[in-house]
């Protein structure tokens, strides 16, 4: 087994890894995986980090001892359930606990110990993963490998909807045309919501309109807030999610907001964390009486996001700016470092 690392003083190396499987684990033959934009922030310090990498879909190639115990039937021959040997399947990039109190009241996305995947523990950049039953999903014929890394993407959105308590006819501003914001905005015409899109890059904005997304504004050529103004016939936006790698700050974003409207700083693996300005966006969340939230991560919503996918609620692959192989992955980390906007989801294949 080999996987992607920082080492101080040597930068990206291709390191060994052990592959011995504990009872409870799964191993599994990766086939995409994707670079993240942690991932970038990594290959740009010159510190240790762990493997690389937070999205990837492969296939179950070895189950651990528990599993072999996990065979029977009423005549005692062994037939597994569960998992199998050649299952495709997404890993989450979320670990949950499973023992904390907010995890045994079922609300693993907000586990008092939740690690991330490629921040906190060894990522997916690598040719085998080795994973607990709990942490993977089985994905079924109708979503590709391609399809199956949008996961994660699909399932934040959803959750960021769960929060924002998002409606038929509601206009939703959603400020950051990355993958999560282009994803975002196609959930919401599926969900019959009106989605604005707000960012500086035009061709996130002109794939945005290809994939039936009305309402773009480019917030160099003109001021988003007089623009929504005017989209909303002067109400301004009923919900509002920053997608926290946008260029937009909390209080301005939250201008484009109606008082009394819901807002969700939308940060997918906690890539981001930008300094807010405390004081003037708690200032505007009473003034304007809004009702402000964050969103992490999409745990609770995986399942959800494959079904989505499954029934070609939104289309993904046109989000894909370029594929390459395991072993250019140092290539295109460079590329994407001193170009970040020539690239919007970068596929890796085994």
């Amino acid at each position: 087994m080999k996987g992607y690392k920082i080492k101080k003083g040597q930068g990206l190396v291709l390191e060994n890894m052990p592959s011995d499987l504990e009872h409870d684990q799964i191993k599994i033959k990766v086939s995409r995986a994707t670079v993240s934009n942690r991932d970038v922030v990594s290959y740009g310090q010159d510190e240790d980090s762990v493997v690389l990498g937070r999205q990837c879909v492969g296939m179950v190639t070895e189950l651990g001892d528990d599993f072999l115990q996990k065979k029977s039937d009423a005549k005692g021959k062994g037939v597994f359930y569960g998992l199998q040997r050649g299952d495709r399947v997404v890993v989450s990039p979320y670990l949950a606990c499973g023992e904390c109190k907010n995890c045994l009241a079922n609300k693993k996305s907000i586990c008092n110990h939740l690690q991330v995947v490629g921040k906190d523990v060894d990522g997916s950049l690598r040719d085998f993963v080795i994973a607990k039953e709990k942490d993977v999903f089985v994905l079924p014929s109708q979503v590709t490998d391609e399809q199956a890394v949008f996961v994660e993407q699909v399932a934040i959105s959803l959750a960021a909807f769960a929060q924002l308590s998002l409606q038929k006819g509601d206009h939703l501003t959603i400020v950051g045309g990355s993958v999560t914001g282009l994803v975002m905005a196609q959930l919401a015409l599926y969900y019959q919501a009106i989605p604005i899109l707000v960012d500086m890059d035009e061709t996130a904005l002109r794939l945005a309109q290809k994939l039936g997304v009305v309402y773009t504004v480019n917030q160099v050529a003109v001021e988003p807030k007089k623009k929504i103004f005017s989209i909303t016939s002067g109400n301004m936006s009923d919900k509002l999610a920053l997608i926290a790698a946008s260029q937009i700050g909390a209080s301005r974003a939250m201008s484009y907001l109606m008082r009394g409207g819901k807002m969700a700083i939308v940060d997918p693996g906690e890539e981001y964390r930008q300094e807010l300005d405390s004081q003037s966006v708690a200032g505007l969340v009473v003034s304007k009486q809004v009702n402000l939230c964050g969103v992490s991560n999409g745990h609770d919503f995986m399942k959800t996001a494959i079904n989505m996918l499954a029934n070609k609620a939104i289309g993904v692959e046109q989000l894909i700016s370029t594929v390459v192989d395991f072993d250019k992955v140092g290539g295109v980390l460079s590329d994407i470092a001193g170009a970040p906007h020539k690239y919007i989801k970068v596929l890796v294949k085994f």
